[in-house]
């Protein structure tokens, strides 16, 4: 049993991708979202974990708990870097300087309205649910910010299987990705309010030192990983290992340690090294490049849709009326995003 335990991760991994095979050549010939189709196919399996279906085959009952109970810090190191430098990586940044200014827009005053609206919503909702009579401005602020910023995961994945145009997805392509230390200091914000540790001093002092300094971290080490891997030109496999690690320990110091916005540094890593060394490097180099960064994003894109609907299926309870204020708070939030 002990050994099934170790296979278990590689196995589910292998199921997983098998499964993504199979899903992507039945929903290409219907038009329905290939993520959307993953996150069906994991809530489907966790379900029927959930309901004791699986019963005759325990090991497999205990490999989908196993993914259920998946450590959330293991998507984000291990999934996150990958779709989020490969969205900078394949922007245009000719079509992202046009957009910029607009995508801005869209990250920051579009976000605290929107983040505004959810909780007058959710206020609203607690006068008529009894489940939520509890619910205060902090913590529907705190919901509001925390539900407002667009999933960067989900919108590159779905804007890159849809086959949008250029300049529309970078646009949304550039919005959620920015949209990360807009996010994080006004959930910060108000969690601090709601748990009553204080409020920060400077808020906006905090939404630049997350913004600013994840930009700043990614671009200082865009630039020095340019500068190693042109001064080894010939060493084709060394270039590609060296941009690869860097991209990780790119998110990681700013994550883990400097406590800056890891996406935001890897938007600075991927634009700066997609601007700077591209022209740099041999053809051949850019092209494997392109090839592994798409590859490691079907991979992940795959795995990590199957994960999260195995581990909403597993670990969420929620009634009837939950379900309903649910559609209501998601009808209203595409409201107010189209508007």
């Amino acid at each position: 049993m002990e050994d099934f335990n170790l296979l278990a991760p590689l196995l589910l991994a292998i199921v997983g991708l098998l499964a993504g095979a199979i899903l992507k050549s039945i929903l290409k010939r219907t038009g329905f979202p290939y993520t959307v189709g993953l996150f069906v196919f994991g809530l489907l399996i966790g379900l029927l974990n959930r309901f004791h279906y699986f019963d005759f085959m325990p090991r497999v009952e205990n490999a989908v708990a196993t993914v259920a109970d998946t450590n959330p810090d293991f998507i984000l190191y291990v999934f996150l870097p990958i779709l989020i430098f490969d969205a900078a990586y394949e922007m245009n940044m000719h079509i992202f300087k046009k957009t910029l200014a607009n995508s801005t827009l869209l990250a920051v005053p579009g976000l605290v309205v929107c983040m505004l609206l959810t909780a007058a919503l959710m206020i609203g909702i607690s006068l008529f649910a009894p489940e939520y009579t509890s619910w205060t401005w902090p913590l529907a602020l705190m919901f509001g910010a925390l539900i407002s910023a667009t999933d960067p995961v989900a919108v590159v994945a779905l804007l890159h299987e849809l086959g949008t145009s250029k300049r529309f997805s970078t646009l949304v392509d550039g919005e959620s990705l920015l949209n990360d230390g807009t996010g994080i200091v006004c959930f910060m914000l108000f969690f601090g309010a709601y748990t009553a540790t204080g409020v920060s001093d400077s808020p906006v002092a905090d939404f630049i030192m997350v913004v600013a300094g994840g930009a700043l971290l990614g671009t200082l080490l865009a630039y020095l990983c340019i500068q190693f891997i042109t001064k080894v030109n010939g060493d084709e496999m060394l270039q590609n290992s060296v941009m690869i690690l860097s991209a990780y320990m790119t998110f990681v110091i700013a994550q883990n340690y400097l406590e800056v916005s890891g996406v935001i540094a890897l938007v600075g890593f991927g634009l700066t090294v997609s601007y700077m060394g591209r022209p740099r490097l041999k053809p051949q180099v850019n092209k494997f490049m392109r090839q592994f960064w798409e590859l490691a994003a079907h991979i992940a894109n795959t795995l990590i849709f199957i994960i999260v609907g195995i581990v909403i299926a597993l670990k969420v309870d929620f009634s009837w009326m939950d379900l309903l204020i649910l559609i209501c708070v998601y009808a209203c939030l595409l409201y107010t995003s189209d508007a």
